[in-house]
């Protein structure tokens, strides 16, 4: 999961800096997520919680990511907007595999005996 937060904290930092010129504020909540994902490397005391938080954070900074593309995509001209939204579309799927190889949604797949379809959709 680390390597999850280390891409997304990248993007998110590139994108505040260069294009959007915000305070930061994605940043550092990325950066504190960052912080609890290797701290539950480390921690087998508090574990789930700490990845029960970063289960839920995980998706709200891809979503946060998507809205900062698609408003590169919609101030840019034609090449820029379909850069911007062909990475949209893959960051989709990205997030449909962490969401099925997640414990909360995993486990509601195993639960109805589609184990084989969640790990068919899994590696996308």
């Amino acid at each position: 999961m680390v390597n999850h937060h280390v891409g997304a904290l990248w993007l998110i930092i590139m994108l505040e800096r260069y294009l959007l010129h915000t305070q930061f504020i994605f940043s550092i909540l990325a950066s504190m997520m960052f912080v609890l994902s290797i701290i539950s490397i480390f921690s087998t005391i508090i574990n789930q919680l700490i990845q029960f938080l970063i289960a839920i954070a995980l998706p709200g900074f891809f979503i946060i990511i998507g809205l900062l593309y698609l408003y590169v995509a919609i101030k840019s001209s034609c090449g820029a907007r379909q850069r911007s939204l062909g990475i949209i579309f893959g960051l989709v799927i990205m997030m449909i595999g962490f969401l099925f190889g997640s414990s909360l949604i995993g486990n509601y797949f195993n639960s109805l005996e589609l184990y084989e379809i969640r790990i068919l959709i899994e590696p996308l």
